[in-house]
């Protein structure tokens, strides 16, 4: 069975023999011309005078003086005309996107030749209708976008925003093309429209020879008028590609809808041909049902691999879905020798990542709370490879305010890097890859900056972002290779006019073949119809035509769909294959592409506690509470990190997180209560000293003045304080804070807090949490004042022990223990109690009912906190005569100041004194200690049900 392109071929030798020169053979693409070229020298046997090659598109422009314009541009003169229209403009950057919903719009309107006076008019009075059923949901989303306050149910207001679009709409629609016209451009549609009437008009100019159009299926209105006026000429011949059993007179088949037309419009020039194809009981057919794409790609090594004995037959893997083309190109074998005809798109190279890394880290990655980049962003582009290839020096990062700034600066980046993949690489298939990627963008880039240097593209570094990502979309790489070589690889519009023996087609599904059509226009559908626009209708039958024109003269086709119902994004066959399967009496096998179900499993990872191993642990002198907790939840995460030693690189805060929240919140108290003691020179706390704060002349600035100063040193300048080299610097900038005469004082000086022309500036978010974290202080200090008088005994203090523990080589000495958050005197049912408070800002969690229990693992519980605190009590038992109370301080939960009691319960009960339970508790941390120090108990992972938070997860494979 002969394709269809070689009887084209044939014909046109017949007719001119083997001078063609005067023969201008037009393609609906650029693919054919190859494949064409191939058959004229096939069946001529020998020389060939070409014809000349033209795509309909190059066709049009050929007829015209007038060269087509930037999209860009059009819409920013859009812009312009329609700012001068209406009061009180948008800006450009919430114009833009409607903006390129009205060019495709006047695009449609010029392609179909439509009226656009009585189009625009009709409209108008569609728009003066009791209600707006006309507009379907996604023109409900146009408008909804570009008017802020639009709402379908305020038909008044609708009314009114949509009459005042229309009546300005015409008006910017001439005044464009005027513009256009002046400086010798026009927009596509309006372009083709201008050289179809001329020609009607017998005006335009034919040029000499005769024009072939080869395997058209839809034309617009002015397409088929250019045929016209031709055929009218003598000066044309019309090749239709088609089967009997779509395009028959007899037949309503969507896929002919056109061709029906067509065929009775412009004659078929081919005398003969076969054309009944399609219904051949020769072929094979098999439906291939999946539940993922990655099983589709998968497949296509093995129908290579069926087929490796049909060498020099052609074939073809046609992807309906685009997206799986770099799949697709792993999937095939190394053997096979294949030819990409899409072009590899440029946003699937390494390059984009990069690019993509670095216009982040400008338009979101800036905080302008700290005046530095957020360490997340900052590592994407830090840790990407082409950046960590670059000397230092070669690219600074610094944060670019402006659009034009913004746009010289990625220009200078790409470019340098540029430069440097030409001086440091070797000339391998991936650096040819990178280096036409780096010079696609950098054309993209300049091309951007030039528009925004002459004032023409004026937005905001968001918008510009937006816009480059668009038509990077749309960049491809091309690849050279042989079209009569090897399998093709290509998309399903890419196959027009082209027919293969062995045909495999992925993602045959429905919504991908017919595409799910977006009702991208403000055009109402009803007025679309009228008019003659384009249509879902029109849309799907593009789609059902290439489709059966790529099986008609195949003779081997697989065809494959996922068929994965669950989730989401529900997946079905195309109604074309249920077509295909109901309306025909082909030979068609329906199989299920099976995918082995595996479940990765990972083994228990567990670490013997050799002679290394016990020497790095006896070397440790001292264990933190956090440490001992780590051991308890995890041996496993304890030997990471205190035997291996392997630490999460310390990032600079982005944002306040939980851990942050929680040290502002220690450090706003401590300030206050030191402060407190500096002014009224005792370490009591009386209840008019905290009155004093809640009343009228101090509520609103006192307790916010203390925790700006906190957010000041733990946030906004967090990457100097945070760090221990740093300690100095912090006090000598706290001193004269902590030195003034009262809370006023203290507030005013923070009101004009200024370093280094930093100020403190709070914003989204962070305006919230700021008010959290006051509302949290004023909680506790309305509890303590409920509890005065009471004795501040230290804030933020070390305290350690010497914890004599057994272990088989004999007893070890570990010096234990850690910060304490608070030490107080309190009178607890007449007692003088040594307080132990440890805050909590997060949820209360449920307490341990026994002593058992806190050194019992656990991911719901507070046996961690437990732990904790009653270890610190005990560390100042030692110290203090006073009974030594452990308590819980959980901020959340104290709404109540009268009822709530931090104080914590073990087995119901509440512990006043730690020393009462201090042997019970003694015992049970050394026989855990010892149990660390026992070679006999290996590092062993913990339940899976604790390692969702965990750094290490990965490494363990849960």
């Amino acid at each position: 069975m002969k394709p269809f392109l070689y009887y084209v071929a044939k014909d046109l030798i017949d007719r001119y023999g083997k001078n063609l020169s005067d023969v201008t053979i037009v393609f609906p693409g650029k693919r054919a011309e190859l494949y064409m070229n191939s058959f004229l020298s096939y069946i001529a046997q020998g020389p060939v005078w070409a014809p000349r090659f033209r795509t309909i598109d190059e066709l049009f422009q050929q007829f015209s003086d007038l060269k087509p314009s930037d999209n860009i541009v059009n819409v920013c003169r859009l812009y312009r005309i329609y700012a001068n229209l209406v009061p009180n403009p948008e800006p450009l950057d919430d114009f833009y996107g409607w903006g390129e919903v009205l060019m495709n719009d006047f695009n449609d309107i010029d392609k179909h030749m439509a009226p656009a006076e009585r189009l625009f008019s009709n409209a108008t009075n569609l728009a003066e209708l009791d209600n707006v059923d006309f507009l379907t949901e996604e023109q409900v989303a146009t408008l909804r976008q570009f008017f802020d306050n639009f709402d379908p149910q305020r038909q008044t207001e609708l009314k009114q925003r949509f009459m005042a679009m229309w009546s300005v709409m015409p008006e910017m629609y001439r005044q464009l093309k005027e513009e256009l016209r002046r400086n010798g451009e026009m927009y596509k549609g309006a372009l083709y429209r201008e050289v179809a009437e001329s020609l009607l008009n017998g005006e335009g100019r034919f040029g000499e020879g005769t024009y072939a159009f080869v395997g058209f299926n839809v034309l617009d209105e002015v397409e088929e008028a250019l045929f016209s006026a031709l055929h009218k000429a003598g000066k044309a011949l019309f090749y239709w590609d088609y089967d009997l059993f779509y395009a028959s007179k007899e037949s309503d088949h969507e896929a002919g809808l056109f061709l029906r037309h067509n065929l009775k419009k412009f004659p078929q020039a081919l005398s003969e041909a076969p054309f009944d194809n399609l219904m051949s009981q020769d072929k094979e057919i098999r439906l291939l049902s999946t539940t993922t794409d990655n099983a589709q790609v998968r497949y296509l090594g093995q129908w290579l691999d069926e087929r490796k004995d049909r060498v020099g037959e052609s074939m073809a893997i046609v992807l309906c879905d685009e997206a799986l083309m770099r799949s697709a190109m792993h999937a095939i074998p190394d053997t096979t020798e294949a030819n990409l005809t899409m072009g590899y798109p440029l946003t699937d190279t390494a390059i984009h990542g990069y690019f993509s890394a670095l216009i982040d880290l400008q338009v979101d990655g800036y905080n302008a709370d700290m005046k530095r980049f957020l360490s997340t962003a900052l590592e994407r582009v830090e840790k990407n490879p082409f950046y960590v290839s670059l000397p230092e020096e070669m690219l600074p990062l610094q944060y670019q305010e402006t659009t034009a700034d913004l746009l010289n600066w990625l220009i200078a980046a790409i470019e340098t890097l540029g430069k440097y993949l030409n001086e440091n690489t070797s000339p391998t298939p991936y650096d040819q890859l990178y280096a036409e990627a780096t010079f696609q963008l950098y054309k993209i880039l300049n091309k951007f900056n030039k528009l925004t240097a002459d004032g023409i593209l004026s937005v905001r570094p968001n918008t510009i972002r937006r816009l480059i990502r668009q038509a990077l979309a749309s960049a491809s790489i091309p690849f050279h290779g042989d079209m009569d070589k090897g399998v093709q690889i290509m998309g399903l519009l890419e196959a027009r006019n082209l027919d293969f023996q062995h045909l495999v087609m992925l993602s045959v599904g429905e919504g991908i073949i017919p595409r799910k059509a977006s009702d991208t226009s403000l055009i109402p559908y009803i007025l679309r119809s009228y008019f003659g626009l384009d249509t879902t209708e029109r849309q799907d039958s593009v789609y059902a035509y290439s489709f059966y024109r790529l099986l008609q003269r195949a003779q081997d086709i697989t065809l494959i769909y996922n068929n994965n119902s669950s989730g989401v994004s529900q997946r079905e066959q195309s109604r074309f294959l249920r077509q295909l399967t109901v309306e025909t009496d082909l030979n068609i096998k329906q199989e299920e592409l099976g995918e082995p179900l595996t479940v990765p499993t990972s083994k228990p990872i567990s670490v013997e506690k050799d002679e290394r191993v016990m020497s790095i642990l006896r070397a440790k002198k001292s264990l933190s509470p956090s440490a001992i907790n780590t051991y308890v939840n995890c041996p496993l995460q304890f030997y990471y990190q205190q035997v291996a030693y392997l630490r999460m690189p310390d990032r600079p805060q982005d944002g306040i997180d939980s851990k942050l929240f929680g040290t502002i919140f220690h450090d706003a108290c401590e300030l206050f209560y030191t402060h407190l003691g500096n002014i009224t020179g005792r370490k009591q706390v009386l209840r008019s000293d905290l009155e004093q704060v809640f009343s009228r002349d101090h509520s609103s600035e006192v307790v916010p003045a203390y925790v700006d100063l906190a957010l000041w040193v733990d946030y906004f300048q967090g990457q100097i304080y945070d760090s221990h080299t740093h300690l100095r610097e912090r006090e000598a900038f706290l001193q004269p804070y902590l030195s003034t005469p009262d809370h006023k004082a203290w507030a005013r000086m923070v009101n004009q807090l200024n370093v280094g022309g930093m100020q403190m500036n709070f914003t989204g978010v962070n305006m919230i949490i700021r008010g959290v974290l006051i509302q949290f202080v004023n909680q506790l200090l309305r509890w303590d004042m409920e509890h005065t008088p009471f004795t501040m005994v230290g804030m933020e203090k070390d305290q350690y022990m010497d914890f004599v523990v057994p272990t088989p080589s004999g007893d070890i000495t570990l010096r234990i223990g850690g910060r304490i958050d608070r030490m107080d005197i309190m009178n607890i049912d007449g007692c003088d109690t040594l307080r132990i408070v440890d805050y909590k800002t997060g949820k209360a969690k449920d307490a341990p009912l026994s002593m058992e229990d806190i050194f019992k693992p656990s991911d719901k519980n507070a046996h961690g906190y437990y732990l904790q605190t009653f270890l610190y009590a005990l560390i100042m038992s030692r110290q203090d005569q006073h009974p030594v109370a452990p308590c819980l301080y959980y901020i959340l939960a104290a709404s109540d100041a009268k009822q709530y009691n931090p104080m914590l319960k073990l087995n119901k009960s509440f512990v006043t004194d730690i020393r009462n339970l201090a042997d019970d508790y003694q015992e049970g941390l050394r026989r855990l200690l010892s149990e660390i120090y026992d070679p006999t108990h290996p590092f062993v992972q913990a339940d899976e049900s604790r390692c969702q938070y965990c750094d290490f997860r990965r490494l363990c494979g849960r």
